[in-house]
């Protein structure tokens, strides 16, 4: 039996501003059907298909985990654990999981109630790569100063893994704060590239975040938001 622990925003900012390198890597619905392939499930929300190759990959993710590190956060959607406990907890049983969670979903709960800016304000004064889809680069002088990009098509991640994996690595520089908005496959990189990178930047699943911040409607949450909410998280 496993347990969620609590992670807050004003832990992730304090570690960022006390320059105390971190992880964070998310394991949402979509990974866990991706690593069951569930003949019935094809693809997740955003109709990124559930490669039999990319479950294998995030399983691997679980069973050979970095958990036993103090700067990595292993974290879990809060509908995971509501939801898929039981299913959940036998894979882990059956696989021989053995991960310390944390509540995932601190960046929703603050862009819902527009307290996000004290990330967004702290993040603006360091050097963000930001791993995303082309849409994102709106983000450079509107939301951010200054951000870098390593851009990943808007689906279907996993067929670029690789190519990702290895541009982050030639682009990579101490200090970075890597924010990944690449659905499923995100775990996977991070896992990859902790060894190498994890000691010495931050690597964040930042997750859709960005989309409902700038007005791009792909959660059925973000359209609840009003302009109000938008505003306070951009600090406006």
């Amino acid at each position: 039996m496993f347990k969620l622990r609590d992670l807050d925003l004003k832990t992730v900012v304090g570690k960022l501003k006390k320059k105390d390198y971190f992880t964070l890597i998310r394991y949402k619905d979509g990974e866990f059907y991706a690593i069951e392939q569930n003949p019935g499930r094809k693809h997740n929300c955003d109709k990124h298909a559930y490669y039999p190759a990319m479950g294998k990959a995030l399983l691997n993710s679980l069973v050979k985990n970095h958990d036993y590190v103090d700067n990595i956060y292993y974290g879990m959607q809060t509908l995971v654990f509501r939801k898929m406990y039981n299913q959940v907890d036998q894979l882990f049983q059956k696989n021989g999981v053995h991960v310390k969670w944390y509540d995932s979903d601190l960046f929703h709960r603050a862009t819902r109630d527009g307290e996000l800016y004290t990330f967004i304000e702290t993040i603006n004064n360091m050097n963000v790569v930001i791993v995303g889809p082309s849409r994102l680069t709106y983000l450079k002088g509107n939301v951010l100063k200054n951000a870098e990009f390593i851009e990943v098509p808007q689906r279907n991640c996993w067929n670029e893994k690789d190519r990702i994996v290895k541009e982050i690595k030639e682009k990579h520089k101490i200090g970075n704060v890597y924010l990944f908005s690449s659905s499923m496959p995100t775990a996977v990189m991070i896992h990859e590239l902790f060894p190498i990178i994890g000691n010495n930047s931050w690597m964040i699943d930042f997750g859709s975040i960005w989309e409902g911040l700038i007005n791009i409607n792909i959660r059925n949450y973000y359209k609840a938001m009003t302009q109000e909410t938008r505003e306070r998280n951009l600090g406006k």
